[in-house]
């Protein structure tokens, strides 16, 4: 993500939407929803850190503005997902 950042710095980009909700899933510490399996691999495994914090912080730092984006019907088309063991 760091990379990406600094990508859309260069750029002139000053706002970010970042999405915390891609499929049923969250990007954040969710007490409702399961991990997202964007970060590890599988639904429901703790990355160990949390996303949106971690994008908030970053693009602070770039001057960036950061809007939390919740798709509320996305679905997933191409793989099948991979569930944590808890």
């Amino acid at each position: 993500m760091i990379d990406k950042l600094d990508h859309l710095q260069r750029l002139g980009i000053n706002t970010v939407f970042f999405q915390v909700k891609p499929d049923g899933t969250a990007l954040w510490p969710s007490k409702i929803l399961p991990w997202s399996d964007l970060m590890t691999g599988k639904i429901g495994e703790n990355p160990g850190y949390d996303p949106l914090q971690f994008m908030l912080d970053e693009a602070h730092k770039r001057g960036m503005k950061v809007h939390a984006w919740f798709n509320p019907i996305a679905y997933r088309l191409i793989r099948s997902p991979v569930l944590s063991g808890n």
